[in-house]
């Protein structure tokens, strides 16, 4: 999986609110997180599902941390900047094969 994430993913690292230092460098896929049924509230009805804006869901590698993180961290990619709502480690068999997430974009 990591060869895949550092093929086709987008370069991130984690930040502490109100702090300088960033984590180390890891790649990751985020996208605009869809809905494809009605049973959440809010949002906007899409062509291709429902979409609550300002959400994403990330996948990244099993290193990056992001499954323990404390409140706070912030994802930084080169053009956004995310907080974390969620976060679960997805297992194939023994491993963390990867870490799921749901993210809020932050307003500056």
């Amino acid at each position: 999986m990591d060869e895949f994430f550092a093929a086709y993913g987008r370069p991130c690292t984690l930040q502490a609110q109100g702090s300088q230092t960033q984590g180390e460098p890891f790649y990751a896929f985020i996208e605009p997180l869809r809905y494809k049924n009605k049973m959440y509230v809010g949002g906007i009805n899409t062509q291709i599902g429902f979409n609550r804006e300002g959400y994403y869901l990330c996948m990244a590698p099993a290193e990056s941390g992001i499954a323990e993180t404390p409140d706070g961290v912030i994802v930084l990619s080169p053009t956004e900047s995310y907080t974390i709502d969620r976060a679960e480690r997805v297992w194939l068999g023994t491993e963390i094969c990867y870490i799921w997430a749901i993210l809020r974009s932050v307003v500056v």
